[in-house]
């Protein structure tokens, strides 16, 4: 091997190991920045951790609220249950009560029309009038309208419609003179030509609810201790 091929064998030498010197360089600078990669990455797994343990925590103490919040619903289910229990069995009272009253009323209301229906048969006479039939619950339907009438007496000119109350009230009034005497027209016109009488068969009258009557044309029927007296309005046309 001369001198330039010792010289040339040398210098390519050197020249290699400025080049691996060069590639070990780079490959420490980038193992450098892939550490520091690492450790960015540790730092976010350990922010991902906490926030997981705070996520964790968090669905603990949810759960928590849940489970109490359930036994609260529990709770409020029960006692809403024992309110409906105890408001079911006030209702089955009230309900019972009205059943008894309204049997009450229906039978006082019964008694009511009884008496005078009997007082009336036996003596058909009212305000000095003669009555030659009298009817007791006569119902009818025609043109669409149906009502009930508790008394009729009828002689050759006069018809009397009376209706019958335990009690009387301000709209039982109201009722007779705008409602029945209208229908009674209407589903008998075979009296279109008799001269109508109206009036109100009771036991019990409140003083203002008579004269308001009387003023109406409404006729007031008594019972005054076994007689029945007929206390006659003014007349007017209903």
């Amino acid at each position: 091997m001369t001198d330039d091929d010792l010289k040339a064998l040398v210098a390519s030498i050197a020249e290699g190991q400025k080049k691996t010197d060069a590639q070990l360089q780079r490959t420490d600078e980038q193992l450098q920045r892939t550490d520091a990669q690492l450790q960015r990455t540790d730092a976010q797994l350990q922010r991902t951790d906490a926030q997981l343990q705070r996520t964790d925590e968090q669905l603990q103490q949810t759960a928590a609220q849940l489970r109490e919040t359930d036994a609260q619903c529990k709770k409020t289910e029960i006692q809403v249950q024992k309110t409906c229990d105890r408001v079911d069995r006030v209702a089955r009272k009230v309900d019972k009560l009205a059943s008894m009253y309204g049997g009450m009323s229906n039978n006082q209301g019964a008694v009511t029309e009884e008496f005078y229906f009997n007082t009336l048969k036996d003596n058909p006479v009212l305000q000095g009038m003669q009555f030659d039939i009298v009817w007791q619950n006569i119902s009818a339907k025609a043109k669409g309208i149906e009502d009930e009438f508790d008394i009729l007496l009828t002689n050759g000119s006069v018809v009397y419609i009376i209706d019958v109350k335990y009690k009387v009230h301000h709209n039982d009034i109201e009722n007779l003179i705008h409602v029945k005497a209208k229908n009674f027209k209407t589903l008998f016109p075979i009296y279109q030509n008799y001269e109508h009488h109206f009036g109100i068969a009771c036991f019990q009258i409140d003083h203002g609810i008579k004269q308001t009557a009387l003023a109406a044309g409404v006729n007031i029927l008594q019972r005054k201790g076994n007689v029945l007296e007929a206390i006659a309005a003014k007349k007017i046309s209903l």
